[in-house]
């Protein structure tokens, strides 16, 4: 189990550090070994050639603008680079420019900007090229917070654009997704509608464009917006549902079960643009589920590790994204605290993954407050207070979605039901905004190294609560033993 770990940041370390990982892997390596005392020749290999690998792909080179022309440019066109998300006029894109206009002169340019598009139909999608009409603001012209978002996404700026026409269109399998994506979200909100329509939409595709004003604000105040964005949680849900209802028995029962459960997560992860975290989970899910399949007890640390440093080889620009760390550094907390099998009683399954929701909260604070510039004290108690609702909602909407799609003279009857427990978890986000701690802590220009400094002490006491502590202390030689005086 140590060794999948290791293999899996030095992974992680080699795309994160280039070519110094090499030292770091040996150093670290070399201090296990001397407190062990003991030389594991084949894992030190092993990770240096895999931290080698992941510094050969580091994206050492940053992409480059001149970015005097490109704000006086009022057009522009490029790539687009991820999956399109949805915002309150249209779309939010991530685009890879290829030039840069100043009303009819065209010059090369490269960069990535978010742009603001408005809705298009069909919907614009990975991998099409695009010409915007646009006005764009640099870093040093937007509010800290936001500011840094735009930079995880390693982005040189945002620009808002009232015309957007295609140039070339992305491949059909990438059409197919923003399409279908953008089905599902009509459909639902033709049959759910308001604030209630919006949460499902947000909680199946991570479209939350149609929450109001007032909801919005509510889900930001009180740290609680990521419940509309598509999370590992997700994946989770999709297969304790289908656990819940069918326990193979006969080992070919088992076999079909398993592929069938593989097939679902991976569905729903293209299905929303194999975001990292959705990525991430189907993975993870996926290693999981073939580890109980061959009748071993799959360690989720070892394999979150491994999940992690195999996205970060197969595409390094990942570990420079915010949703990547936010979703890396919640679930690991998470694997720490939670124990792979929950108690029997109902109090005690409910004390656990309640706490486990504390520590991940804790856990990601410090890059929220680095990133974001706020982070509210109620995010705790939010969480706690929301999650269960929304592990009801979840699979709730999941299956309302297939019933809006394809059986729609259905749908009008049925839509009750979600839209009970969807209007429960508004009300409750509500009302936790009228409580005292709802204010939000701000630090707007945290640097990373504070931002690290705070996190220690939070890592240290995950660490302790989780029991690895133990797990790192038995490794350690036991003196009286070797002596053989017990």
């Amino acid at each position: 189990m140590t060794n999948g770990i290791a293999l899996g940041l030095a992974a992680l370390a080699g795309v994160w550090f280039g070519w110094p990982a090499l030292l770091l892997v040996i150093a670290t390596l070399s201090t296990i070994a001397i407190i062990e005392r003991r030389w594991q020749t084949a894992l030190v290999v092993a990770c240096i050639i895999i931290a080698a690998i992941g510094a050969w792909r580091s994206p050492q080179a940053q992409l480059s603008i001149d970015v005097t022309s490109i704000k006086a440019s009022t057009s522009a066109t490029g790539r687009i680079a991820e999956f399109p998300r949805p915002s309150a006029n249209g779309q939010r894109l991530v685009m890879e420019l290829s030039e840069v206009c100043i009303e009819e002169q065209c010059i090369p340019a490269t960069g990535r900007v978010i742009v603001y598009v408005p809705a298009q139909d069909p919907p614009v999608a990975r991998g099409a090229t695009i010409h915007v009409d646009w006005r764009f603001d640099d870093l040093t012209a937007l509010t800290p917070g936001y500011r840094n978002y735009v930079e995880s996404q390693r982005a040189i700026g945002s620009a808002i654009s009232w015309k957007a026409s295609v140039v070339s269109p992305a491949l059909s399998q990438w059409q197919w997704m923003a399409s279908a994506n953008q089905a599902v979200v009509d459909r639902i909100q033709q049959y759910i509608p308001g604030d209630a329509g919006a949460l499902a939409t947000g909680i199946i595709t991570g479209d939350d464009s149609a929450l109001s004003d007032q909801a919005e604000a509510d889900f930001l105040e009180t740290g609680t917006s990521h419940v509309t964005a598509v999370s590992g949680q997700n994946v989770a849900l999709i297969i304790g549902f289908l656990s819940m209802w069918y326990q193979p028995h006969s080992p070919r029962g088992r076999t079909s079960f398993h592929a069938i459960l593989i097939l679902v997560v991976w569905s729903y992860a293209i299905f929303v643009g194999l975001e990292p975290p959705a990525l991430r989970a189907a993975i993870f899910a996926t290693l999981m589920v073939l580890g109980r399949h061959v009748s071993r007890r799959p360690d989720p640390i070892t394999i979150l590790s491994l999940t992690l440093g195999a996205m970060a080889l197969w595409n390094p620009w990942v570990v420079q994204t915010v949703g990547y760390w936010l979703s890396a550094i919640a679930s690991m907390a998470i694997c720490l605290t939670l124990p792979t099998e929950l108690s029997h009683s109902l109090r005690g399954a409910a004390w656990q993954i309640a706490r486990a929701s504390v520590v991940a909260s804790f856990a990601t604070m410090p890059l929220i407050l680095m990133t974001f510039g706020s982070w509210s004290p109620i995010t705790v108690a939010a969480n706690v207070l929301l999650n269960p609702i929304m592990d009801i909602a979840f699979p709730l909407c999941y299956l309302f979605a297939i019933v809006a799609v394809f059986l729609p003279f259905v749908a009008p009857f049925v839509a009750i039901i979600p839209t009970v427990v969807l209007n429960l978890a508004l009300d409750t986000v509500h009302q936790l905004t009228l409580l005292p701690l709802a204010g939000s802590i701000r630090m707007d220009e945290l640097t990373p190294l504070a931002a690290f400094i705070l996190w220690i002490p939070i890592a240290l006491w995950i660490w302790l609560i989780s029991g690895e502590s133990d797990r790192w202390l038995r490794r350690l030689p036991n003196p009286t033993n070797e002596t053989g005086t017990a």
